[in-house]
């Protein structure tokens, strides 16, 4: 039987939960092992009960694998205007994809109210004019 007045608390208040996995060592180094892999083509699956907690378990076991290795670079794909079928992936720093999903939703707002202006300006009704002026001119020559 074991002794409760070794026990330090009476109360559970104050006590943290632990995110380690408890009496898992095979599992864990099952994990680990796992993990380290470089190579393409593998993966890992881990069963258990439901409801055991397994999937945060293991969550907390490979964010902190992570923590000592160094981040990985964001990707971001891009509308491919040639071909729209195979979008163009970027490469950014670890961290950039965010800000740079911020700069086009900024770009795209400035170009909503840019460029319908832009369109409207004194200079580019002059020179469409001129434009289409040359254009006609060119026809009536043709014909």
């Amino acid at each position: 039987m074991h002794d409760l007045k070794r026990v330090e608390c009476r109360t559970a208040d104050g006590l943290k939960l632990t995110e380690e996995i408890i009496g898992q060592d095979r599992a864990q180094r099952a994990l680990h092992f796992g993990l380290e892999i470089q190579e393409q083509g593998f993966y890992l699956h881990v069963a258990s009960s439901p409801r055991t907690g397994r999937h945060t378990a293991v969550r907390n076991f490979i964010y902190e694998m992570a923590s000592d290795q160094p981040k990985a670079d964001d990707w971001v794909y891009v509308n491919n205007f040639t071909n729209q079928y195979e979008p163009i992936a970027i490469r950014l720093p670890a961290g950039m994809a965010l800000q740079f999903k911020a700069d086009m939703a900024a770009f795209i707002d400035e170009a909503k109210t840019t460029l319908p202006r832009a369109f409207e300006s004194e200079e580019y009704v002059t020179k469409n004019q001129e434009t289409l002026g040359k254009l006609g001119k060119e026809r009536e020559d043709i014909i």
